[in-house]
């Protein structure tokens, strides 16, 4: 079940992404118990203010990249010394690939896996199991390189849970918020608040009657014990349709020296 946590409303031409803060102050006066482990939001959230008001908090923001006004073709990529979705270069102008995440250090490993470009032989990272390994702190680009890096598969299985925000905004819409009676700013306030607090209802009674379905048939429903599982896996457990991609983030690869990492 997904229910909402907090409530903010705005005139209807604000840009969303200044009021990131001053929802995660009201999520964190009512619900202190609470503690989050990533951000996820769309690409009207992604400036540096929302990156360190998440991290500050011990949380790891996921939000969409928001080119703007970037060039984002091949050459200015190269020059940049990151591709589209903040993988680095090697000298070699190959896309590394994400290796893990150290948590202490706040730096992603980035290995390129010996993918020398046709008719190079003097590349001296061939002995390496793993090629040449480059660590970036996150702190570097706090935008662009993220503790869980974009285009991976782990990022897009952990991205799409906010799915549940938009049903959440369906349920909200259906319950007198589509259309609303009343206009101005205060009002509209009001009228969400209420909305929001039907909405809880609403949910709080099908988790009841899911919960007493289940307990009176138990022979239907297989018990998913979700418990102790990282939070990807706890997904891909619960969402059996979530379609498989080759990702080489998730993969295991023998140690080496170079790459002081850890995967979580």
């Amino acid at each position: 079940m997904e229910f909402p946590v907090a409530i903010l409303v705005s005139h209807g031409g604000a840009y969303d992404g200044h009021f990131f803060e001053e929802m995660l102050e009201q999520i964190e006066r009512y619900h202190e118990g609470v503690k989050a482990v990533f951000h996820l939001a769309d690409g009207h959230y992604d400036d540096f203010a929302n990156y360190i008001a998440a991290r500050r908090r011990g949380a790891k923001p996921l939000f969409c990249y928001n080119p703007r006004n970037e060039k984002t073709d091949e050459a200015r990529l190269r020059a940049r010394g990151y591709n589209e979705v903040g993988w680095p270069y090697v000298p070699c102008d190959v896309a590394m690939t994400p290796n893990g995440y150290d948590e202490e250090e706040k730096r992603v490993t980035f290995v390129c896996k010996k993918q020398c470009p046709e008719g190079q032989k003097d590349c001296p990272h061939q002995d390496k199991a793993l090629g040449h390994a480059k660590s970036v702190k996150v702190e570097t680009n706090s935008r662009l390189v993220l503790e869980v890096p974009r285009g991976t598969r782990r990022y897009k299985i952990v991205f799409a849970l906010r799915s549940s925000v938009e049903r959440n905004n369906d349920y909200l819409a259906d319950n007198r918020l589509r259309r609303p009676k009343y206009h101005g700013q205060h009002n509209m306030h009001l009228n969400a608040l209420l909305t929001a607090t039907v909405t809880l209802l609403r949910k709080f009674y099908d988790l009841v009657m899911e919960a007493s379905r289940q307990e009176a048939q138990p022979e239907r429903y297989q018990l998913v014990d979700l418990h102790g599982l990282p939070l990807e896996q706890a997904v891909r457990r619960r969402w059996k349709y979530f379609r498989d991609e080759d990702e080489p983030y998730l993969q295991r690869a023998p140690p080496v020296e170079q790459v002081a990492s850890h995967t979580v």
